[in-house]
Protein backbone atom coordinates (compact mmCIF):
# COMPACT_ATOMS: atom_id res chain seq x y z
CA UNK A 1 0.00 0.00 0.00
CA UNK A 2 1.39 3.45 -1.09
CA UNK A 3 2.36 5.79 1.77
CA UNK A 4 -0.25 8.53 0.79
CA UNK A 5 -2.79 6.11 1.04
CA UNK A 6 -1.70 5.25 4.75
CA UNK A 7 -1.50 9.03 5.68
CA UNK A 8 -5.03 9.64 4.41
CA UNK A 9 -6.59 6.77 6.31
CA UNK A 10 -4.62 7.93 9.20
CA UNK A 11 -5.72 11.55 9.16
CA UNK A 12 -9.56 10.01 9.16
CA UNK A 13 -8.93 8.72 12.21
CA UNK A 14 -10.50 11.22 14.50
CA UNK A 15 -9.13 10.72 18.28
CA UNK A 16 -5.21 11.13 16.58
CA UNK A 17 -3.48 13.90 15.63
CA UNK A 18 -0.38 15.57 14.65
CA UNK A 19 0.67 12.54 12.06
CA UNK A 20 4.16 12.63 10.63
CA UNK A 21 5.72 10.12 8.46
CA UNK A 22 9.53 9.37 9.85
CA UNK A 23 12.75 7.31 9.31
CA UNK A 24 12.12 3.59 10.06
CA UNK A 25 15.31 3.30 11.07
CA UNK A 26 14.43 4.75 14.59
CA UNK A 27 12.25 0.87 14.54
CA UNK A 28 14.53 -0.85 13.01
CA UNK A 29 13.71 -4.33 13.76
CA UNK A 30 10.08 -4.97 13.29
CA UNK A 31 10.21 -4.88 9.58
CA UNK A 32 8.81 -1.94 9.12
CA UNK A 33 8.24 -0.57 5.64
CA UNK A 34 6.07 2.95 6.77
CA UNK A 35 6.65 4.70 9.91
CA UNK A 36 4.27 6.96 11.36
CA UNK A 37 4.22 8.99 14.69
CA UNK A 38 0.94 10.22 16.12
CA UNK A 39 -0.78 12.15 19.07
CA UNK A 40 -3.70 11.05 21.17
CA UNK A 41 -5.12 12.00 24.34
CA UNK A 42 -4.23 8.70 26.96
CA UNK A 43 -4.87 9.33 30.48
CA UNK A 44 -6.13 12.91 30.39
CA UNK A 45 -2.61 13.96 28.75
CA UNK A 46 -1.76 14.15 24.85
CA UNK A 47 0.62 11.42 24.32
CA UNK A 48 3.48 10.43 21.66
CA UNK A 49 3.03 6.94 19.74
CA UNK A 50 4.40 5.66 16.72
CA UNK A 51 2.48 2.85 14.11
CA UNK A 52 4.30 1.41 11.80
CA UNK A 53 3.39 -0.79 8.38
CA UNK A 54 4.49 -3.79 6.91
CA UNK A 55 4.80 -3.70 3.05
CA UNK A 56 1.78 -6.09 2.85
CA UNK A 57 -0.57 -4.44 4.90
CA UNK A 58 -3.43 -4.73 5.46
CA UNK A 59 -2.76 -8.46 5.49
CA UNK A 60 -0.39 -7.71 8.50
CA UNK A 61 -1.92 -5.73 11.86
CA UNK A 62 0.00 -2.21 11.87
CA UNK A 63 2.65 -2.35 14.49
CA UNK A 64 2.57 -0.03 17.58
CA UNK A 65 5.22 1.44 19.66
CA UNK A 66 5.57 3.88 22.76
CA UNK A 67 8.61 6.64 22.44
CA UNK A 68 10.01 4.39 25.45
CA UNK A 69 9.20 1.03 27.11
CA UNK A 70 8.73 2.39 30.46
CA UNK A 71 6.78 5.41 29.03
CA UNK A 72 3.87 4.22 31.59
CA UNK A 73 6.49 2.29 33.61
CA UNK A 74 7.18 -1.23 33.88
CA UNK A 75 4.25 -2.72 32.73
CA UNK A 76 2.97 -6.18 30.55
CA UNK A 77 2.97 -6.64 26.26
CA UNK A 78 5.78 -3.78 26.17
CA UNK A 79 9.10 -5.03 24.99
CA UNK A 80 12.83 -2.79 25.51
CA UNK A 81 11.88 -1.30 22.01
CA UNK A 82 9.05 0.09 23.10
CA UNK A 83 6.87 -2.35 20.53
CA UNK A 84 3.41 -3.10 22.42
CA UNK A 85 2.12 -6.95 21.96
CA UNK A 86 -1.89 -5.79 21.72
CA UNK A 87 -2.71 -9.23 19.83
CA UNK A 88 -0.40 -12.68 18.60
CA UNK A 89 -0.73 -13.05 14.67
CA UNK A 90 -1.24 -16.26 15.18
CA UNK A 91 -4.83 -16.94 14.50
CA UNK A 92 -5.68 -13.61 14.18
CA UNK A 93 -8.20 -12.35 11.24
CA UNK A 94 -8.15 -9.10 9.54
CA UNK A 95 -10.78 -7.66 7.71
CA UNK A 96 -8.14 -6.39 4.77
CA UNK A 97 -10.96 -4.87 2.86
CA UNK A 98 -11.21 -2.09 5.41
CA UNK A 99 -7.62 -0.84 5.70
CA UNK A 100 -9.07 2.37 8.06
CA UNK A 101 -11.04 -0.13 10.16
CA UNK A 102 -7.94 -2.29 10.65
CA UNK A 103 -5.79 0.54 11.98
CA UNK A 104 -8.43 2.11 14.41
CA UNK A 105 -8.93 -1.18 15.53
CA UNK A 106 -5.29 -1.81 16.52
CA UNK A 107 -4.77 1.50 17.98
CA UNK A 108 -7.89 0.71 20.15
CA UNK A 109 -6.97 -2.69 21.25
CA UNK A 110 -3.17 -1.06 22.23
CA UNK A 111 -4.43 1.34 24.31
CA UNK A 112 -6.58 -1.06 26.11
CA UNK A 113 -3.33 -3.21 26.64
CA UNK A 114 -1.84 -0.27 28.25
CA UNK A 115 -4.38 0.76 30.57
CA UNK A 116 -4.55 -2.99 32.23
CA UNK A 117 -1.05 -3.05 32.52
CA UNK A 118 -1.44 0.65 34.04
CA UNK A 119 -3.81 -1.07 36.57
CA UNK A 120 -2.51 -4.21 37.37
CA UNK A 121 -5.12 -6.66 35.42
CA UNK A 122 -2.74 -8.33 33.63
CA UNK A 123 0.13 -8.44 35.95
CA UNK A 124 -0.22 -12.04 36.04
CA UNK A 125 1.38 -11.74 32.26
CA UNK A 126 4.98 -10.88 33.80
CA UNK A 127 4.84 -14.52 35.08
CA UNK A 128 3.23 -16.18 32.05
CA UNK A 129 5.84 -14.49 30.13
CA UNK A 130 8.85 -14.75 32.31
CA UNK A 131 11.54 -15.87 29.98
CA UNK A 132 10.63 -13.50 27.57
CA UNK A 133 11.42 -10.65 30.34
CA UNK A 134 14.27 -12.52 30.92
CA UNK A 135 15.88 -12.81 27.81
CA UNK A 136 14.83 -9.46 27.21
CA UNK A 137 17.38 -8.08 30.50
CA UNK A 138 20.60 -6.47 29.60
CA UNK A 139 22.09 -7.98 32.00
CA UNK A 140 21.29 -11.37 31.36
CA UNK A 141 24.14 -14.26 30.48
CA UNK A 142 24.54 -16.48 27.60
CA UNK A 143 21.57 -18.93 27.44
CA UNK A 144 21.66 -22.57 29.09
CA UNK A 145 20.07 -25.93 27.41
CA UNK A 146 17.91 -27.86 30.22
CA UNK A 147 17.49 -31.52 30.07
CA UNK A 148 16.58 -31.69 33.65
CA UNK A 149 13.26 -33.19 34.48
CA UNK A 150 10.68 -30.76 36.62
CA UNK A 151 10.11 -32.42 39.75
CA UNK A 152 9.82 -30.49 43.57
CA UNK A 153 12.33 -30.17 46.26
CA UNK A 154 15.70 -29.72 46.01
CA UNK A 155 18.42 -31.86 43.74
CA UNK A 156 22.12 -31.90 42.40
CA UNK A 157 22.32 -30.93 38.68
CA UNK A 158 25.06 -31.99 36.00
CA UNK A 159 26.28 -28.91 34.21
CA UNK A 160 28.52 -30.09 30.90
CA UNK A 161 30.11 -28.08 28.54
CA UNK A 162 29.60 -29.11 24.66
CA UNK A 163 30.66 -27.04 21.79
CA UNK A 164 30.06 -23.62 23.47
CA UNK A 165 26.93 -24.80 24.63
CA UNK A 166 26.29 -25.10 28.32
CA UNK A 167 23.74 -28.29 29.46
CA UNK A 168 22.01 -29.11 32.10
CA UNK A 169 20.69 -32.90 33.27
CA UNK A 170 20.59 -34.55 35.99
CA UNK A 171 24.29 -37.07 34.91
CA UNK A 172 25.64 -37.60 32.10
CA UNK A 173 24.47 -41.08 31.59
CA UNK A 174 20.82 -39.26 31.12
CA UNK A 175 21.95 -36.97 28.90
CA UNK A 176 23.57 -39.02 26.25
CA UNK A 177 19.90 -40.93 26.58
CA UNK A 178 19.06 -37.57 23.98
CA UNK A 179 19.71 -37.15 20.39
CA UNK A 180 22.84 -34.55 20.90
CA UNK A 181 23.76 -35.64 17.32
CA UNK A 182 20.59 -34.14 15.70
CA UNK A 183 20.67 -31.41 18.82
CA UNK A 184 24.32 -30.15 18.30
CA UNK A 185 25.76 -31.75 15.95
CA UNK A 186 27.90 -34.30 18.92
CA UNK A 187 30.42 -37.04 17.71
CA UNK A 188 31.14 -38.46 20.80
CA UNK A 189 33.25 -35.80 22.09
CA UNK A 190 34.05 -35.47 25.35
CA UNK A 191 31.95 -33.92 27.63
CA UNK A 192 33.05 -30.85 29.94
CA UNK A 193 31.86 -31.41 33.46
CA UNK A 194 32.00 -28.04 35.34
CA UNK A 195 31.02 -26.79 38.66
CA UNK A 196 26.87 -28.37 39.43
CA UNK A 197 23.62 -26.48 39.37
CA UNK A 198 21.19 -26.98 42.26
CA UNK A 199 18.24 -27.33 41.37
CA UNK A 200 15.07 -26.03 43.78
CA UNK A 201 11.53 -25.61 43.03
CA UNK A 202 9.69 -22.11 44.65
CA UNK A 203 6.11 -22.40 45.76
CA UNK A 204 4.92 -18.93 43.96
CA UNK A 205 6.23 -16.77 40.84
CA UNK A 206 8.99 -14.37 40.86
CA UNK A 207 8.22 -10.82 38.89
CA UNK A 208 10.89 -10.66 35.80
CA UNK A 209 13.19 -7.88 36.44
CA UNK A 210 12.72 -4.22 34.39
CA UNK A 211 14.91 -4.43 31.69
CA UNK A 212 17.47 -2.13 32.61
CA UNK A 213 17.85 -3.34 36.25
CA UNK A 214 20.79 -5.44 37.70
CA UNK A 215 19.95 -8.40 40.11
CA UNK A 216 21.56 -8.57 43.67
CA UNK A 217 22.64 -11.63 45.85
CA UNK A 218 19.98 -9.92 48.89
CA UNK A 219 16.95 -10.01 46.72
CA UNK A 220 17.99 -13.49 45.60
CA UNK A 221 18.30 -14.40 49.20
CA UNK A 222 14.34 -12.81 50.12
CA UNK A 223 13.40 -15.39 47.15
CA UNK A 224 14.62 -18.32 48.87
CA UNK A 225 13.45 -17.01 52.47
CA UNK A 226 9.96 -16.36 51.34
CA UNK A 227 9.11 -19.13 49.22
CA UNK A 228 11.53 -22.66 50.29
CA UNK A 229 10.74 -24.57 53.70
CA UNK A 230 12.49 -24.69 56.39
CA UNK A 231 14.01 -28.30 55.02
CA UNK A 232 14.14 -27.20 51.24
CA UNK A 233 16.26 -24.10 52.64
CA UNK A 234 18.46 -26.46 55.14
CA UNK A 235 19.11 -29.40 52.18
CA UNK A 236 20.19 -26.45 50.30
CA UNK A 237 22.85 -24.36 52.36
CA UNK A 238 24.21 -28.53 52.63
CA UNK A 239 24.56 -29.12 49.02
CA UNK A 240 26.09 -25.53 48.71
CA UNK A 241 28.79 -26.31 51.13
CA UNK A 242 29.22 -29.96 49.73
CA UNK A 243 29.38 -29.34 46.15
CA UNK A 244 31.06 -25.95 47.00
CA UNK A 245 28.84 -24.21 44.52
CA UNK A 246 27.11 -21.09 43.66
CA UNK A 247 25.29 -21.91 41.16
CA UNK A 248 21.00 -22.25 41.54
CA UNK A 249 18.51 -22.89 39.17
CA UNK A 250 15.13 -21.77 40.54
CA UNK A 251 11.87 -23.57 39.06
CA UNK A 252 7.71 -22.15 39.56
CA UNK A 253 4.77 -22.51 38.01
CA UNK A 254 3.34 -19.63 36.36
CA UNK A 255 -0.38 -18.69 36.62
CA UNK A 256 -1.35 -20.25 33.26
CA UNK A 257 0.66 -23.57 34.83
CA UNK A 258 3.59 -23.10 32.27
CA UNK A 259 7.11 -23.89 33.90
CA UNK A 260 9.18 -21.14 34.72
CA UNK A 261 13.26 -21.60 34.99
CA UNK A 262 15.89 -19.07 35.55
CA UNK A 263 19.29 -19.38 36.44
CA UNK A 264 21.94 -17.98 38.90
CA UNK A 265 25.20 -17.41 39.73
CA UNK A 266 25.28 -15.77 43.06
CA UNK A 267 29.10 -15.54 43.16
CA UNK A 268 29.96 -15.53 46.82
CA UNK A 269 29.77 -18.47 49.06
CA UNK A 270 26.48 -18.92 51.70
CA UNK A 271 23.08 -17.46 51.89
CA UNK A 272 23.73 -14.62 54.13
CA UNK A 273 22.85 -11.01 53.79
CA UNK A 274 25.60 -8.34 52.84
CA UNK A 275 25.60 -5.02 53.80
CA UNK A 276 27.17 -3.82 50.25
CA UNK A 277 24.94 -5.12 47.31
CA UNK A 278 26.34 -7.82 45.10
CA UNK A 279 25.42 -8.54 41.87
CA UNK A 280 24.73 -11.85 40.42
CA UNK A 281 24.65 -13.79 37.53
CA UNK A 282 21.28 -14.11 35.80
CA UNK A 283 20.82 -17.27 33.17
CA UNK A 284 18.05 -17.63 30.74
CA UNK A 285 16.89 -21.21 30.43
CA UNK A 286 15.54 -23.36 27.51
CA UNK A 287 13.95 -26.57 28.29
CA UNK A 288 14.21 -29.41 25.65
CA UNK A 289 13.51 -32.47 27.76
CA UNK A 290 11.22 -34.69 26.97
CA UNK A 291 8.36 -33.93 28.33
CA UNK A 292 8.24 -29.88 27.48
CA UNK A 293 8.59 -31.06 23.78
CA UNK A 294 5.80 -33.63 24.02
CA UNK A 295 3.64 -30.78 25.35
CA UNK A 296 5.11 -28.39 23.35
CA UNK A 297 4.64 -30.28 19.98
CA UNK A 298 1.13 -31.90 20.69
CA UNK A 299 2.85 -35.20 21.84
CA UNK A 300 1.86 -37.17 25.84
CA UNK A 301 4.11 -37.11 28.05
CA UNK A 302 3.03 -40.02 30.49
CA UNK A 303 3.82 -42.54 27.54
CA UNK A 304 7.43 -41.71 26.75
CA UNK A 305 7.96 -44.93 29.23
CA UNK A 306 5.76 -47.69 27.84
CA UNK A 307 7.58 -49.83 25.16
CA UNK A 308 6.12 -50.83 22.12
CA UNK A 309 6.85 -53.79 19.63
CA UNK A 310 6.18 -52.98 15.79
CA UNK A 311 6.14 -55.96 13.40
CA UNK A 312 6.50 -54.50 10.06
CA UNK A 313 7.71 -52.07 8.55
CA UNK A 314 6.30 -51.27 4.94
CA UNK A 315 4.37 -48.54 3.98
CA UNK A 316 2.02 -48.44 6.64
CA UNK A 317 4.39 -49.42 9.49
CA UNK A 318 6.84 -46.94 8.40
CA UNK A 319 4.87 -44.41 9.19
CA UNK A 320 2.92 -46.25 12.49
CA UNK A 321 6.66 -45.88 14.27
CA UNK A 322 7.27 -42.62 12.87
CA UNK A 323 3.79 -41.15 14.82
CA UNK A 324 4.13 -43.45 17.63
CA UNK A 325 7.88 -41.52 18.44
CA UNK A 326 6.52 -38.13 17.27
CA UNK A 327 3.46 -38.82 19.54
CA UNK A 328 5.96 -39.38 22.76
CA UNK A 329 6.65 -43.30 22.79
CA UNK A 330 10.28 -43.52 23.45
CA UNK A 331 10.97 -47.12 23.45
CA UNK A 332 10.43 -49.50 20.49
CA UNK A 333 11.47 -52.69 18.84
CA UNK A 334 11.13 -52.39 14.86
CA UNK A 335 10.33 -55.88 12.99
CA UNK A 336 11.34 -56.94 9.71
CA UNK A 337 12.84 -58.91 7.61
CA UNK A 338 13.41 -57.28 4.05
CA UNK A 339 15.54 -54.47 2.50
CA UNK A 340 14.03 -51.15 1.30
CA UNK A 341 13.70 -51.35 -2.21
CA UNK A 342 12.83 -48.67 -4.43
CA UNK A 343 9.60 -50.24 -5.81
CA UNK A 344 8.35 -49.01 -2.07
CA UNK A 345 9.65 -45.64 -2.80
CA UNK A 346 6.54 -43.80 -3.70
CA UNK A 347 4.43 -44.90 -0.75
CA UNK A 348 6.49 -45.55 2.25
CA UNK A 349 8.33 -42.57 4.39
CA UNK A 350 12.13 -43.69 3.78
CA UNK A 351 13.68 -41.76 0.83
CA UNK A 352 16.00 -42.96 -1.97
CA UNK A 353 19.19 -42.85 0.44
CA UNK A 354 17.91 -45.87 2.15
CA UNK A 355 17.76 -48.29 -0.79
CA UNK A 356 18.93 -51.32 -0.37
CA UNK A 357 19.57 -50.83 3.41
CA UNK A 358 18.23 -53.36 5.67
CA UNK A 359 14.33 -51.35 6.48
CA UNK A 360 14.69 -51.85 10.11
CA UNK A 361 18.05 -50.28 10.42
CA UNK A 362 17.02 -47.25 8.06
CA UNK A 363 13.74 -47.13 9.31
CA UNK A 364 15.51 -46.39 12.69
CA UNK A 365 18.18 -44.06 11.02
CA UNK A 366 15.37 -41.72 9.89
CA UNK A 367 13.45 -41.68 13.23
CA UNK A 368 16.14 -41.10 15.44
CA UNK A 369 16.96 -37.72 13.32
CA UNK A 370 13.63 -36.76 13.90
CA UNK A 371 13.51 -36.80 17.44
CA UNK A 372 15.01 -35.58 20.89
CA UNK A 373 15.37 -38.99 22.48
CA UNK A 374 14.57 -42.46 21.62
CA UNK A 375 15.39 -45.68 22.03
CA UNK A 376 15.35 -48.10 18.97
CA UNK A 377 16.09 -51.52 19.04
CA UNK A 378 16.09 -53.15 15.47
CA UNK A 379 15.26 -57.06 14.70
CA UNK A 380 16.24 -58.26 11.13
CA UNK A 381 13.90 -61.06 10.92
CA UNK A 382 10.79 -62.37 10.41
CA UNK A 383 8.34 -62.44 13.61
CA UNK A 384 7.75 -66.02 13.68
CA UNK A 385 11.75 -66.80 13.73
CA UNK A 386 12.22 -63.55 16.13
CA UNK A 387 9.92 -65.32 18.73
CA UNK A 388 10.93 -69.31 18.41
CA UNK A 389 14.21 -68.24 18.77
CA UNK A 390 13.76 -66.52 21.89
CA UNK A 391 14.95 -62.99 20.55
CA UNK A 392 11.89 -61.18 21.64
CA UNK A 393 10.12 -61.78 24.36
CA UNK A 394 6.41 -60.70 24.11
CA UNK A 395 5.48 -59.84 27.37
CA UNK A 396 8.55 -56.89 27.68
CA UNK A 397 6.10 -55.28 25.71
CA UNK A 398 3.38 -52.49 27.00
CA UNK A 399 1.98 -53.01 23.02
CA UNK A 400 2.45 -54.93 20.12
CA UNK A 401 1.56 -53.88 16.43
CA UNK A 402 1.31 -56.26 13.66
CA UNK A 403 1.77 -54.11 10.36
CA UNK A 404 2.75 -57.30 7.85
CA UNK A 405 -0.46 -57.01 5.82
CA UNK A 406 -0.16 -61.23 6.22
CA UNK A 407 -3.58 -62.53 7.34
CA UNK A 408 -1.59 -65.97 7.77
CA UNK A 409 0.80 -64.25 9.44
CA UNK A 410 -1.74 -61.80 11.52
CA UNK A 411 -4.00 -64.88 12.72
CA UNK A 412 -0.80 -66.77 13.98
CA UNK A 413 -0.21 -63.41 16.22
CA UNK A 414 -3.57 -63.52 17.37
CA UNK A 415 -3.74 -66.56 18.86
CA UNK A 416 -0.24 -66.79 19.98
CA UNK A 417 -0.36 -63.94 22.17
CA UNK A 418 -4.44 -64.48 23.06
CA UNK A 419 -3.50 -68.27 24.34
CA UNK A 420 0.22 -67.49 25.87
CA UNK A 421 0.80 -64.04 25.86
CA UNK A 422 -1.30 -61.07 28.69
CA UNK A 423 -0.78 -58.01 26.06
CA UNK A 424 -2.39 -56.09 23.90
CA UNK A 425 -2.43 -56.75 20.01
CA UNK A 426 -3.14 -54.27 17.81
CA UNK A 427 -3.63 -55.91 13.81
CA UNK A 428 -3.74 -53.02 11.08
CA UNK A 429 -4.07 -53.40 7.17
CA UNK A 430 -5.18 -51.09 4.38
CA UNK A 431 -7.72 -52.53 1.33
CA UNK A 432 -6.80 -52.44 -2.16
CA UNK A 433 -6.71 -48.98 -4.30
CA UNK A 434 -7.27 -47.09 -1.20
CA UNK A 435 -11.08 -48.23 -0.18
CA UNK A 436 -10.08 -48.04 3.25
CA UNK A 437 -8.12 -49.64 6.62
CA UNK A 438 -8.98 -51.11 9.50
CA UNK A 439 -6.96 -51.30 13.06
CA UNK A 440 -8.25 -53.99 15.09
CA UNK A 441 -7.54 -54.44 18.98
CA UNK A 442 -7.16 -57.53 20.91
CA UNK A 443 -6.34 -58.96 24.05
CA UNK A 444 -7.44 -55.57 26.02
CA UNK A 445 -10.25 -56.99 27.77
CA UNK A 446 -11.22 -61.32 26.44
CA UNK A 447 -13.79 -61.24 23.96
CA UNK A 448 -13.33 -60.33 20.28
CA UNK A 449 -10.16 -61.07 17.96
CA UNK A 450 -8.42 -60.93 14.65
CA UNK A 451 -9.88 -64.28 13.89
CA UNK A 452 -14.02 -63.22 14.92
CA UNK A 453 -13.50 -61.58 11.60
CA UNK A 454 -12.80 -64.27 9.42
CA UNK A 455 -15.32 -66.43 7.81
CA UNK A 456 -14.88 -70.12 8.75
CA UNK A 457 -15.79 -71.28 4.98
CA UNK A 458 -14.53 -69.15 2.97
CA UNK A 459 -11.84 -66.91 5.09
CA UNK A 460 -12.96 -63.59 3.70
CA UNK A 461 -12.23 -61.00 5.87
CA UNK A 462 -15.96 -59.91 7.52
CA UNK A 463 -14.58 -56.22 7.78
CA UNK A 464 -13.92 -56.03 4.25
CA UNK A 465 -15.17 -53.28 2.14
CA UNK A 466 -14.75 -55.57 -0.95
CA UNK A 467 -17.24 -58.42 -1.57
CA UNK A 468 -15.52 -62.13 -1.16
CA UNK A 469 -14.31 -64.28 -3.69
CA UNK A 470 -11.79 -61.30 -5.67
CA UNK A 471 -7.95 -61.01 -5.85
CA UNK A 472 -6.29 -57.57 -6.24
CA UNK A 473 -2.45 -58.87 -6.49
CA UNK A 474 -0.66 -56.94 -8.91
CA UNK A 475 2.54 -57.62 -11.02
CA UNK A 476 4.32 -55.18 -13.08
CA UNK A 477 7.62 -57.26 -13.85
CA UNK A 478 7.23 -61.06 -12.43
CA UNK A 479 5.93 -62.64 -9.84
CA UNK A 480 8.50 -62.14 -7.76
CA UNK A 481 7.42 -58.64 -7.61
CA UNK A 482 3.33 -58.33 -7.05
CA UNK A 483 1.80 -55.90 -4.44
CA UNK A 484 -1.35 -55.04 -3.56
CA UNK A 485 -2.40 -51.71 -5.08
CA UNK A 486 -2.74 -48.24 -2.99
CA UNK A 487 -1.11 -45.07 -2.54
CA UNK A 488 0.97 -43.39 0.03
CA UNK A 489 -2.00 -41.59 1.41
CA UNK A 490 -3.62 -44.40 2.17
CA UNK A 491 -0.61 -46.18 4.07
CA UNK A 492 -0.85 -42.61 5.64
CA UNK A 493 -4.16 -42.66 6.43
CA UNK A 494 -4.36 -46.35 8.07
CA UNK A 495 -1.35 -45.47 9.86
CA UNK A 496 -3.28 -42.68 11.77
CA UNK A 497 -6.11 -45.07 12.43
CA UNK A 498 -3.83 -47.36 13.80
CA UNK A 499 -1.83 -44.65 16.19
CA UNK A 500 -4.99 -42.86 17.50
CA UNK A 501 -5.92 -46.80 18.60
CA UNK A 502 -2.23 -47.34 20.00
CA UNK A 503 -2.53 -44.09 21.69
CA UNK A 504 -5.91 -44.96 23.49
CA UNK A 505 -4.47 -47.86 24.72
CA UNK A 506 -1.11 -46.65 26.20
CA UNK A 507 -3.10 -43.75 27.65
CA UNK A 508 -5.57 -46.11 29.54
CA UNK A 509 -8.73 -44.79 27.75
CA UNK A 510 -9.53 -47.79 25.67
CA UNK A 511 -11.04 -50.41 28.08
CA UNK A 512 -12.42 -52.63 25.23
CA UNK A 513 -11.38 -54.47 22.01
CA UNK A 514 -12.96 -51.99 18.88
CA UNK A 515 -12.31 -52.74 15.24
CA UNK A 516 -11.89 -48.64 13.94
CA UNK A 517 -12.26 -48.55 10.48
CA UNK A 518 -11.63 -45.67 7.86
CA UNK A 519 -13.01 -45.60 4.19
CA UNK A 520 -11.49 -43.80 1.38
CA UNK A 521 -12.58 -42.97 -2.28
CA UNK A 522 -14.04 -45.78 -4.08
CA UNK A 523 -13.62 -44.86 -8.03
CA UNK A 524 -10.08 -46.58 -8.82
CA UNK A 525 -11.57 -49.72 -7.43
CA UNK A 526 -15.13 -49.75 -9.19
CA UNK A 527 -13.15 -48.45 -12.21
CA UNK A 528 -12.01 -51.47 -12.42
CA UNK A 529 -14.64 -53.59 -12.23
CA UNK A 530 -14.36 -54.70 -8.76
CA UNK A 531 -17.09 -55.09 -6.49
CA UNK A 532 -17.74 -53.24 -2.66
CA UNK A 533 -19.14 -55.09 -0.14
CA UNK A 534 -22.18 -53.72 1.74
CA UNK A 535 -20.07 -52.80 5.12
CA UNK A 536 -18.93 -49.70 2.71
CA UNK A 537 -22.40 -48.75 2.21
CA UNK A 538 -21.64 -48.17 6.18
CA UNK A 539 -21.55 -44.24 6.92
CA UNK A 540 -18.24 -43.27 9.15
CA UNK A 541 -20.73 -43.20 11.74
CA UNK A 542 -22.57 -46.41 11.84
CA UNK A 543 -18.55 -47.63 11.80
CA UNK A 544 -17.77 -46.26 14.62
CA UNK A 545 -21.38 -47.38 16.78
CA UNK A 546 -20.31 -50.99 15.38
CA UNK A 547 -17.10 -50.98 16.84
CA UNK A 548 -17.66 -53.86 19.46
CA UNK A 549 -20.31 -55.91 17.39
CA UNK A 550 -17.81 -57.87 14.94
CA UNK A 551 -17.51 -60.42 18.00
CA UNK A 552 -18.29 -63.90 17.14
CA UNK A 553 -19.81 -65.72 20.19
CA UNK A 554 -18.60 -68.83 18.27
CA UNK A 555 -15.00 -67.78 17.65
CA UNK A 556 -12.12 -70.61 17.92
CA UNK A 557 -9.36 -68.45 19.76
CA UNK A 558 -11.78 -66.02 22.02
CA UNK A 559 -14.91 -67.62 22.42
CA UNK A 560 -13.98 -69.81 25.31
CA UNK A 561 -12.44 -67.03 27.20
Amino acid sequence: MKTQKIIQYLNSIEFISNIKKINTSIKQDRGVNFLFTFSMDFQNKEEKFYIGFQSNFPLSKPIIFLETYNQFGFIPHIDPDGYVCYAHDEGLVLDFNNPKGIIKSSIERATLTLMDGIQGKNNDNFFNEFDNYLLANKYTKENILSFIEISKGVKKIGTYKLKDKMLLCESKNKLKQYNLKGLLNYNNEKLEELPPFLFAHIDSPIKPHDFDKKWYKNEFIDIIESRLSKVEKIELKRLMFNLKTTHIILHFQAPNLSNCLIGFNIKTKGLKKSLDPIEIDIYPISRIDLNYVNLRGGGFENINNKKVLLIGCGSVGGFIAHKLVKSGVANITLVDHDKFDLDNINRHILGLNSIDKIKVEALKEFIEDSVITLKISTINSKIEEAINTKKIKLKDYDLIISATGNPTVNLWLNDLIIKTCNKPLIITWVEPYGIGGHSILLNNQKKGCYRCLMDQKTNHNRAAFYSVGQSFIKSLTSCSSVFTPYGVLDAEESAINCVKLALSILLGNEKDNPIMSWKGDNKSFTDNNYILSQRYNLSHEDLYKEKYTYKNKRCLTCAKL
